[in-house]
């Protein structure tokens, strides 16, 4: 079960990754949050939260609290 758990986080990174690469979402532009993307992957807020995490210290995206993530 863990490792099916990590391959949808995978997923979801692979997604995110993907909207910025394809230019859907575009630098400064706010994306879905925790529970649009969680909604639609079919996961935890805190799967969500964790990729989100990864990607700000990669510096991919910005959170801004209480506004949202950014590219």
């Amino acid at each position: 079960m863990i490792k099916q758990r990590a391959g949808i986080g995978d997923s979801l990174r692979s997604f995110i990754l993907g909207r910025i690469r394809e230019g859907k979402w575009a630098p400064g532009s706010r994306i879905p949050g925790l529970r649009e993307l969680g909604g639609e992957f079919n996961v935890s807020q805190a799967t969500v939260q964790r990729i989100f995490d990864e990607l700000a210290r990669e510096r991919v995206l910005v959170a801004v609290h209480g506004s949202g993530t950014y590219v």
